[in-house]
């Protein structure tokens, strides 16, 4: 028996050693993510704090600002997982001035469900637990979505694979590859007649009780920093005319209804409206509700001029 034990305590140990190597190095390899926890997390001086999905992660660079700046938007990240982020830093940042929430077409019916895989990401490198986490996605970052990260590390450890760069902020500075738009040469016409099949399930999802919730959450968050004298600034950033043409009309009027109360009930919000802002160009977005890098270091300068006016 004891001769067994041993000869399958060896057979394990490649098994266990090979398991430990991946969970630590999808854990601390640079990504947009954890490169975001670890700025935030050595930067208490911040005085601006970004939040979003994909649309302020893509859009704003804090390289380019002249306020020291934290980018937390993440792609997929709802108003919830915001407001996490927001409460579980606003007490150790003793200069913060500025919240930056994005109220896109898709923010206020948007919540991720209980099952998110990437909520045991927010768990471990920001230390918020918004739902039960089991016990082994607590301690294993690679157990909560093991499709994921291998697909990931196999592109990663292939040469071939297009590579990108990130700066310290988390923020893409360079990106191999050719974006939606540009494997279509930036022509119009062509994008146009191709979008819907690609916007048709794209932000399509209509929900009353997410509103609700989601309202909830931002009439919380602008209270405390009314009361704490931060300044909110509500952003929806550029979107092309293909996704523009796409909206659902009742829920988009559902967003603008409510950006319109909040301005009419307090008269310290700002809110900067870039959906159709004509600076914005086709050669500016990689897809049709995307900015690629050279719209982003655009719209940072727009916005970096906005910030300085405040």
């Amino acid at each position: 028996m004891k001769r067994f034990v041993k000869r399958f305590s060896l057979f394990l140990i490649p098994f266990i050693v090979a398991f430990v190597f991946i969970e630590l190095f999808i854990r601390y390899y640079p990504d947009t993510f954890n490169t975001k926890a670890v700025y935030i997390k050595e930067h208490k001086d911040v005085e601006l704090l970004i939040f979003g999905s994909s649309h302020n992660q893509n859009a704003i660079n804090p390289a380019q600002l002249n306020i020291k700046a934290a980018n937390l938007a993440y792609g997929g990240q709802d108003l919830r997982f915001d407001s996490a982020l927001f409460f579980k830093y606003v007490n150790e940042l003793k200069n913060l001035k500025y919240v930056i929430l994005e109220l896109d077409y898709h923010t206020l019916e948007q919540k991720r469900p209980k099952s998110y895989f990437r909520q045991p990401w927010y768990y471990i490198y920001h230390g918020i637990n918004k739902n039960r986490i089991s016990f082994i996605n607590k301690i294993s970052l690679y157990s909560s979505s093991p499709d994921f990260f291998r697909y990931n590390i196999i592109r990663k450890f292939t040469p071939s694979s297009p590579k990108y760069v990130i700066n310290k902020y988390g923020f893409v500075t360079y990106q191999e590859g050719k974006t939606e738009f540009e494997a279509l040469n930036y022509d119009e016409e062509k994008i146009m007649s191709t979008s819907v099949l690609r916007l048709k399930n794209r932000h399509t999802r209509q929900s009353i009780a997410n509103y609700k919730y989601n309202t909830k959450i931002v009439n919380n968050l602008i209270a405390y920093c009314d009361k704490n004298n931060i300044e909110v600034i509500l952003v929806s950033t550029p979107l092309y005319k293909s996704y523009l043409s796409a909206k659902i009309h009742k829920k988009d009027l559902r967003k603008i209804k409510y950006i319109d109360s909040l301005l009419l009930a307090n008269k310290k919000l700002h809110y900067y409206n870039f959906e159709k802002d004509k600076r914005f160009l086709v050669t500016d977005f990689k897809n049709d509700d995307h900015l690629n890098i050279s719209g982003a270091k655009k719209f940072t300068e727009i916005l970096n001029q906005k910030l300085d006016s405040l």
